[in-house]
């Protein structure tokens, strides 16, 4: 017998994710507080409602199948959807500490977590003059469009190296033109997502893959609101960076030199941004904004437990679950190609510094202090990673030694 009491979080309520024409419509049924959430067909959501109003902390799971089957004449396998629950962090009295993951966190380590409570306020009066903001961006871009292609001519033989006579300065200056770049595109989702109603909790820097740096604002409820907002907000951070790049493309008309050069670092480093950040086949907004046009939730998770799953395929077997389908093979494939591009270009620019540094008096530490920046990142990614196993352990232990 399962003596096991399941408390549910207080707040699960279902929320419209997708609409459909042709087929049933997909909710998502979690908590806005915790910002968890598991995908159900229409025809389940009324049934696992019903089943996690017994999640109440006073019925062991044995005691909730008797009453499903004989109060509610609800048949459901119980344990799968505890597990479900469980692993997506939906369970308040759980020990489990293998809580589902988005992806920064399962192949990344977090550097650095701000709460963004104190600051509400002021993304709040920000968001009341957002028309004005749009309408002021559209005029701007407008504006800079006839000199765009002579621009872009000149960024193919920019180089960031020689904003200013000092190498390393010219780095230190293009790094924070992009990291400014980098908080305007987050502010931007902040902003946006608080004019329909949501509160940004935290701002977050992680190392993607252990060594790419990646910023992003953690806004609970995203999916709790219609679709076309939701792209609104994924989008925004691109408009952004569209705006700092048309504006740098009109500056840079009337400045000359230390002061052009930064301009033209701007649009070099927000054009990249917009790229980057459209490209669908990475964790990034491009991503979202698909998977949210095509109507298919989690695109990226289940192209890649396709796979596995095909994989594991049994020739024995008739189970159709096993095949691969095509709109996820295509996403997997590309996927895989943009993030081996991802690790290899880092290591390939990491040699080729080394070796300018190397070829100056084939001296090893020359190159070596041409690569210090990736030797910092990976020593810090080191850091957070044995950081977090010690903080893991404590817990594990702690727990081992209550349940004692």
């Amino acid at each position: 017998m399962n003596k096991n009491k399941p408390l549910a979080v207080s707040d699960i309520k279902s929320y419209l994710l997708f609409k459909y024409d042709n087929k049933e419509d997909i909710y998502c049924i979690g908590s806005l507080a915790k910002d968890k959430y598991i995908e159900v067909n229409q025809n389940l959501k009324d049934k696992i409602l019903t089943v996690i109003s017994y999640f109440d902390g006073d019925n062991t799971l044995d005691d909730i199948k008797y009453k499903l089957q004989n109060k509610n004449n609800i048949k459901i396998n119980i344990i799968k959807l505890y597990q479900l629950l469980d692993k997506s962090g939906l369970i308040e009295n759980s020990n489990n500490s293998n809580i589902e993951k988005n992806e920064y966190e399962k192949y990344g380590v977090n550097i650095l977590t701000l709460e963004l409570s104190k600051v509400n306020n002021f993304f709040y009066f920000l968001s009341k003059y957002i028309n004005f903001i749009i309408f002021t961006s559209i005029i701007i871009i407008f504006m800079s469009i006839p000199n765009f292609i002579l621009i872009l001519k000149q960024m193919l033989y920019l180089n960031i190296f020689k904003i200013v006579n000092s190498a390393t300065l010219s780095v230190i200056i293009s790094i924070s033109i992009t990291t400014l770049s980098v908080i305007f595109h987050e502010l931007s989702h902040a902003i946006v997502a608080t004019r329909f109603g949501l509160k940004p909790r935290k701002f977050k820097i992680s190392l993607y893959l252990y060594l790419n740096p990646i910023a992003y604002i953690v806004i609970p409820g995203i999916y709790t609101i219609e679709r076309k907002k939701r792209i609104y907000i994924w989008l925004s951070g691109v408009c952004c960076n569209l705006l700092i790049l048309s504006s740098a493309i009109l500056l840079q008309k009337i400045t000359t030199g230390v002061i052009h050069n930064i301009f033209m670092i701007t649009c070099y480093s927000n054009l990249g941004l917009i790229i980057g950040n459209l490209v669908p086949f990475l964790p990034l907004d491009g991503y979202f904004v698909l998977s949210t046009l095509l109507k298919i939730p989690n695109l990226r998770k289940k192209s890649f437990k396709s796979f596995k799953s095909f994989l594991q395929f049994n020739p024995k077997s008739n189970s159709k679950s096993k095949s691969f389908k095509g709109i996820y093979l295509c996403y997997f494939i590309v996927s895989v190609i943009m993030i081996l591009y991802l690790i290899f270009s880092q290591f390939s620019q990491m040699y080729y510094n080394f070796m300018i540094g190397w070829r100056i008096n084939n001296n090893i530490f020359d190159g070596i202090n041409e690569i210090k920046i990736y030797i910092l990142v990976m020593a810090i990614s080191l850091y957070s990673i044995i950081k977090l196993r010690f903080k893991n352990n404590q817990k594990i232990n702690c727990k081992n030694t209550f349940s004692d």
